[in-house]
């Protein structure tokens, strides 16, 4: 389903605290996780601080345009849904890092979509699905030496995979797979619903090539989906 008109993305600004607060908040009390407040400002700090003032309509081929200055390893970015007129209020979040890797020498070897959430009155629109492409592009245009874009999520999280296997489908044909997985994070991913997932410090050797089937089993029963630039 194509999102309705008026739908854009851009990089939280400082005015969008309160806003992106209450989505982060909806996320995280999905599955029982609070933070204090000072979290919820060190974060968002952190958000805006690179943050590019550009937006982009939904309905529009992914830009780079969206891209941070200046990438830096380690740092958190972020993105926004906005709504359509009039009430032009964030509806959904993307936040992503970069990070090296043993296997390039790049220290934005990887693009790791950290948090993915849309409010639940927007979904069914491929807007998350579109967040994923603006970080898509952004890490391909905006991030040199970048060479993939991952996240994870809970085997059984079916309806979420179904929009991963899609995006990776279209463009690489990559597809989840398990990966050694190290620091835990708490994270929500896809088309908004929250997932415990563990963050991937590695680089999985495997490239792109003809879908297969993901492994599931393992190690907390996770999947990796994967993007390769």
């Amino acid at each position: 389903m194509s999102p309705e008109p008026g739908y854009t993305i851009r990089s939280p600004q400082p005015s969008d605290y309160s806003a992106w607060s209450t989505l982060w908040k909806a996320y995280l009390g999905f599955y029982g996780t609070e933070l204090p407040e000072q979290q919820y400002l060190e974060t968002f700090s952190r958000l805006t601080a690179h943050a590019n003032p550009s937006t982009t309509t939904v309905s529009h081929p992914p830009s780079s345009s969206l891209s941070p200055t200046t990438p830096a390893a380690g740092e958190i970015y972020g993105l926004l849904v906005i709504s359509p007129a009039p009430d032009l209020q964030p509806v959904g979040l993307a936040h992503y890092l970069f990070h090296s890797s043993a296997w390039s020498s790049s220290p934005l070897a990887q693009c790791y979509l950290n948090d993915l959430y849309v409010s639940p009155e927007h979904r069914g629109q491929d807007l998350a699905e579109r967040l994923i492409r603006e970080v898509e592009s952004i890490a391909k245009r905006g991030a040199e030496g970048c060479g993939r874009v991952y996240w994870l999520t809970q085997s059984g999280n079916q309806r979420a995979r179904k929009v991963y296997d899609r995006v990776c489908a279209i463009e690489t044909g990559a597809v989840a797979d398990e990966a050694d997985l190290g620091r835990s994070a708490t994270e929500s991913l896809g088309d908004g619903q929250p997932v415990q997932h563990h963050a991937n410090g590695g680089q999985n050797p495997e490239g792109g090539g003809a879908p297969r089937k993901p492994r599931t089993g393992g190690l907390m029963d996770r999947v990796v989906y994967k993007i390769d630039l």
